[in-house]
């Protein structure tokens, strides 16, 4: 049976945004939670012709093929190496969930022995997934600093497309004696680009902004090059560079990999002769 385009949409929109309900109950649902759901919902309504795990493999499978990192992430990270920073990518949600995401992008992972909790290896990088995002980079920069003792001291540039994470992480950062800047990508697709905190009015912003030394940009290539005058800037002190780069929304396509999911579901279950009728 073959999906006719119309058909695939209206089913794709339907599992968008029941993905998107399911959320806002179950945080940080993994894809393969939400597929694992959506079949066993759907297990409760007609007999699948196949068990759904193989409809769970049968989806995941057809996605590893296709990259979703957003098409500065090679480049950016390359530039980043090669002005001599350190690279962790910063992430919060299912373990599972979050390092298939990275692998997705290019990064080889294994669990690193290290003194601070959540942090891997991927590849040349370093990468801290965990389920508290904020409070899990609090030891890693307490590390950091303490390897500045005998050390050049660490600079950390904080990138994330959440300002609320943002303004919180750098007042912990901060509090710990590090120096910080904090970059807020605003990427035009984005899904927070224009999302502030309540209690921040529209018009004290760029004020809120500026206070806590925050610079928004729209892409990578913006953030490598706030870096470079960043370094230019300081070239005359000795320091490192740690780089805190965000997953979700910064590097990693996250909604377009959300609704490449839903269509391959609904390609797979179409396969199968059966067609999801929405109320």
């Amino acid at each position: 049976m073959v999906l006719k385009p119309a058909e695939l949409e209206c089913q794709t929109q339907a599992l968008m945004s029941w993905y998107a309900d399911l959320q806002r109950i179950q945080k940080d649902i993994a894809p393969i939670d939400f597929l694992q759901y959506a079949l066993a919902r759907l297990e409760n309504l007609c007999q699948l012709p196949v068990p759904k795990e193989t409809l769970v493999e049968t989806v995941l499978s057809n996605l590893e093929s296709t990259s979703f990192a957003y098409p500065d992430v090679e480049t950016a990270l390359q530039n980043l190496t090669q002005l001599g920073d350190e690279i962790l990518i910063w992430t919060q949600g299912s373990y599972d969930a979050q390092l298939n995401k990275a692998a997705n992008l290019g990064f080889a992972a294994e669990t690193m022995d290290t003194n601070y909790p959540d942090v891997y290896l991927l590849g040349e990088h370093l990468a801290c997934i965990s389920t508290d995002k904020i409070a899990s980079l609090k030891p890693f920069v307490a590390s950091q600093l303490n390897l500045a003792e005998n050390n050049k001291p660490p600079i950390f540039l904080i990138i994330d497309d959440k300002l609320d994470t943002l303004l919180k992480v750098t007042e912990q950062t901060r509090s710990q004696g590090a120096l910080v800047c904090a970059v807020w990508m605003r990427r035009p697709d984005g899904s927070y680009r224009d999302k502030v905190p309540t209690h921040i009015q529209p018009d004290q912003l760029a004020h809120i902004l500026k206070q806590h030394h925050i610079v928004p940009v729209e892409n990578l290539s913006e953030f490598v090059e706030l870096r470079r005058r960043y370094g230019a800037a300081h070239q005359d002190q000795a320091f490192r560079v740690v780089d805190v780069v965000d997953l979700d929304h910064t590097t990693f396509q996250t909604v377009t990999h959300r609704r490449a999911m839903c269509q391959q579901l609904c390609w797979a279950l179409a396969e199968q002769g059966i067609i999801l009728e929405w109320q």
